[in-house]
């Protein structure tokens, strides 16, 4: 199928879901992530991303949605620190945010100390997560020059995924228009030059921090 006619079909689904859920705001940023990424439609984007905050101004994941959709596509550093903080205080166990927001404050604003507080924050709540330890390892090793560190962090990542279970796709039979729509969706972001959705740690969007550096 040409790609062209993947993200019309994504387009569509995506759309469906919010008629179909209107009052759900995570169908709302699914959406706009979509139109930001695929349709460079950022206004659009920007207006259901309001829109889902208003619907739910209490919600990390609404909330770190739009500051890295102000980060990533209209520069607002200042905003997007704003959105991070409001995540952080609604939900401070949440390693995603803590996460997102260690990300931020590294390659943004440029805070080490500010960031390597996140990062162990994030680790003290997920502490056996692959992707958060071996960037930490990272973070540790080219930032705060400590290699010795940042090897015990990076042989933690490495032993996390050796102790990881062979797992195979048992999905079986065809897949319907919005299983489809999705699983493209999927397709075109990992290709995607920037994204709006940095990394849901251990999760179906754990492909988040491999699009940064796609």
């Amino acid at each position: 199928m040409e790609e062209v006619t993947l993200i019309s079909l994504a387009e569509e689904q995506l759309t469906k879901a919010v008629q179909a859920e209107p009052n759900e705001p995570s169908h709302l940023v699914r959406l706009a992530q979509f139109l930001a990424e695929e349709k460079k439609r950022v206004e659009d984007a920007k207006k259901l991303l309001q829109q889902a905050l208003t619907m739910r101004q209490d919600d990390s994941d609404t909330l770190t949605a739009f500051a890295l959709f102000l980060e990533q596509f209209l520069g607002d550093h200042d905003g997007a620190e704003q959105m991070y903080l409001r995540a952080v205080r609604v939900a401070p166990q949440d390693a995603e945010v803590l996460y997102n927001f260690a990300v931020f404050l590294e390659e943004k604003k440029k805070d080490r100390s500010q960031a390597d507080d996140y990062y162990q924050r994030a680790l003290e709540v997920s502490p056996d997560d692959e992707e958060l330890n071996a960037k930490y390892a990272d973070f540790l090793e080219k930032k705060m020059k400590n290699k010795r560190l940042a090897e015990k962090y990076r042989l933690t990542a490495r032993g996390v995924r050796a102790a990881k279970p062979q797992q195979e796709d048992k999905r079986g039979g065809e897949m319907n228009l919005h299983t489809l729509a999705l699983a493209s969706h999927e397709h075109l972001v990992l290709r995607c030059s920037t994204c709006i959705s940095r990394v849901c740690l251990q999760s179906n969007r754990s492909a988040r921090e491999r699009h940064r550096h796609h």
